[in-house]
């Protein structure tokens, strides 16, 4: 398919968000008119790491991920993850008022929003349905911090946060879903009892999402097994800098 971006959100956000961001809107005007992929009051897409790159050829991996990060944080698009699969963490997508708004240069406000064929729609609610409109504005001038930006800031790790996103998703299908404080409770409470241990901090994550615990705790079994191999519990550190059986450096 052609590649294009809207000029709004080029001058605003950057070219690779525009591209990214006018893709986005392509699939998921195509699953609202098929009325498919219909979560919590928002029409969706999905894609993987991988599909993205090979869907944008002439951006690499960090660009891709560095405008996406800019239209989440931005307050563009939201993600989420509606897999059938436990273990799929293939992210979805959705675009939220202020996203469609930046695309067809609308005033915030408006109660509605033109699509590419100029005809009306409403706009898309927003997931969290508290009725407390103040509150909500005030948080555009100083955003509540979210789960992604908490583990961005407080883990380095890709797999580990891909765990953990699984953990948060567990304790919300369990009706106990975290708050922000309970996140870093359990990224600090994770990191007393794996240290600098990437296998066993995933093992210690996977071990609660099996068994829907609401916490962490020791691993049971240390000879446990993680992904067919022993769970790195010899590793050792050299410097700041954890070294794996083949003395290569892994960052948690």
């Amino acid at each position: 398919m052609d590649h294009s971006f809207n000029i709004n959100v080029a001058k605003k956000l950057g070219i690779a968000s525009a591209v990214i961001l006018n893709n986005l809107y392509w699939w998921i005007d195509k699953n609202r008119a098929n009325d498919k992929h219909f979560h919590d009051g928002y029409y969706w897409t999905y894609n993987s790491r991988k599909a993205f790159v090979e869907q944008f050829p002439y951006l690499t991996e960090r660009q891709i991920e560095y405008a996406l990060r800019k239209l989440i944080d931005g307050g563009y698009v939201i993600t989420g993850n509606y897999n059938k699969a436990s273990f799929d963490r293939t992210l979805w997508y959705a675009i939220t008022k202020e996203g469609y708004c930046i695309l067809q240069n609308c005033e915030m406000e408006e109660t509605k929003v033109l699509n590419a064929n100029n005809r009306n729609v409403e706009p898309i609610p927003d997931i969290n349905t508290d009725s407390k409109p103040d509150k909500k504005k005030e948080s555009k001038t100083e955003p509540e911090e979210s789960f992604d930006d908490i583990i961005n800031s407080l883990v380095d790790n890709d797999d580990i946060k891909g765990v953990l996103v699984e953990f948060i998703k567990m304790r919300k299908l369990i009706k106990k879903p975290l708050t922000n404080r309970a996140l870093k409770n359990i990224i600090s409470k994770l990191k007393k009892l794996a240290g600098e241990d990437v296998a066993l901090a995933g093992a210690i994550l996977d071990q609660s999402i099996t068994n829907s615990w609401q916490d962490i705790y020791p691993l049971k079994d240390l000879n446990k097994k993680v992904g067919g191999k022993p769970t790195a519990v010899s590793k050792k550190f050299s410097g700041n800098t954890l070294k794996d059986t083949e003395g290569k450096d892994i960052v948690f």
